[in-house]
């Protein structure tokens, strides 16, 4: 089956990093690459379904839908299924947002295999933290699931900490506006969980980029591209920069906010 795939590429994420414009970004380089993010369900590519609650957190409830799906299943398989999904002409598959680096542990995935290759994505933990406040707070006002999720996350959480370590968010609370304890140390847990997988992905030899590396450094994203990426590492300026600006022009999907661009 493997002979179908000149490329298989797992950009893992723990969110909030900008992997939705990454994957946009992808789609745009070639038209070649098959490219999914997120726990998506497939059956989305061609279908007219109308979202009519449009308050609503998509993207959580696409993962709450999807998770067991992609979890069940071995790595091979979700690759022959994105196989299946997409026309035949596509010989570049990306699962972007789709695993996360504890995700692909439990999976067995064999991080030396040199059939796929993994790398993970990051960002500047303040602009996750925001991130993270604006899906917080959007998730909790408007979506059953989300909100259901901040609680059990909260719970887990507080089981860890101690009494006075609560006195101390609610100062932070406050101190970043949000009058929710409980929305504060989810997008504070986020920032943490990113960077506990950055240190786990260094263990495994799985590199990590920062989103704005990829956005502003022009010999790290032509590095990014050739090794993650490209078939061949061949790759002009005007390819690279203009991958780059396809990751400016992108805004934040959580925020939806001029002042959460990349």
């Amino acid at each position: 089956f493997n002979r179908w795939f000149e490329i298989k590429t797992i950009i893992t994420s723990q969110g909030t990093t900008g992997t939705g414009s990454l994957a946009k970004a992808l789609v745009a380089l070639s038209d070649t690459n098959a490219v999914v993010h997120g726990h998506f369900s497939l059956s989305n590519l061609y279908s007219n379904f109308s979202w009519l609650n449009t308050k609503a957190e998509r993207s959580v409830i696409f993962g709450m839908e999807m998770r067991n799906f992609y979890n069940d299943l071995t790595i091979d398989e979700c690759f022959e299924y994105l196989s299946d999904v997409f026309d035949k002409d596509k010989k570049h598959y990306f699962f972007v947002h789709t695993f996360t680096i504890g995700s692909l542990v439990s999976k067995g995935v064999d991080f030396n295999n040199k059939d796929i290759r993994i790398v993970n994505l990051i960002r500047n933990p303040n602009d996750v933290l925001n991130s993270s406040i604006a899906l917080a707070r959007n998730g909790y006002e408007n979506s059953i699931i989300m909100k259901k999720h901040i609680i059990r996350c909260y719970a887990n959480i507080i089981n860890k900490i101690n009494k006075e370590s609560v006195k101390y968010v609610d100062f932070l609370s406050n101190s970043i506006g949000l009058k929710n304890t409980m929305l504060t140390l989810f997008a504070v847990d986020s920032v943490k969980v990113m960077l506990d997988e950055c240190y786990d992905a260094k263990k495994l030899g799985v590199k990590s980029y920062y989103i704005e590396e990829l956005t502003n450094d022009f010999q790290i994203t032509e590095s990014f591209l050739n090794d993650f990426v490209l078939e061949e590492k061949v790759i002009n300026k005007k390819e690279v920069i203009s991958f780059q600006k396809s990751l400016k022009n992108k805004t934040n999907i959580h925020a939806k906010g001029k002042e959460d661009m990349l």
